[in-house]
């Protein structure tokens, strides 16, 4: 006697008790996140422009990238201003390393001030990814 399995007695009807769960539109999520991330690019336009108004009264200044609440930007200074430019960066923000760029002149890392940043992770993050060459021999006696 052969026994009948339930699941395959309405095989015809498995567009009308479809039960596999399906993901929809919410639509006040989406317009929720929308609204944050406009919220985000309008805080981050403003502390940038905010940045580029405090990093341009430093002396020699050429250019910047401003620095984000989060990670690092820079300043381009004349190479002839360097030692008041470094005074007004450091009582203003952690200063990195100084690098130079052909035809623009001397580039500062900055991090701005913030609470809860002390300076040895400014420190951290403004210093230069070391990168090694490690030389391996190669074995003949592979296992």
């Amino acid at each position: 006697m052969k026994a009948t399995i339930p699941q395959f007695e309405l095989s015809a009807c498995t567009d009308a008790f479809n039960l596999i769960g399906e993901h929809g539109i919410d639509s006040a999520r989406v317009a929720a996140e929308a609204a944050e991330r406009i919220k985000r690019e309008q805080e981050a336009r403003i502390w940038r422009e905010k940045m580029q108004r405090k990093l341009s009264e430093c002396p020699g200044f050429v250019g910047c990238e401003p620095p984000s609440r989060e990670l690092a930007g820079s300043v381009t200074v004349q190479p002839a201003a360097l030692d008041e430019a470094m005074d007004f960066l450091t009582r203003r923000c952690h200063v990195g390393q100084v690098a130079w760029r052909k035809g623009l002149g001397l580039v500062v890392e900055v991090l701005p001030w913030r609470k809860g940043l002390t300076k040895a992770v400014a420190r951290r993050k403004l210093a230069r990814v070391e990168q090694f060459q490690l030389k391996f021999e190669a074995s003949t006696n592979c296992i």
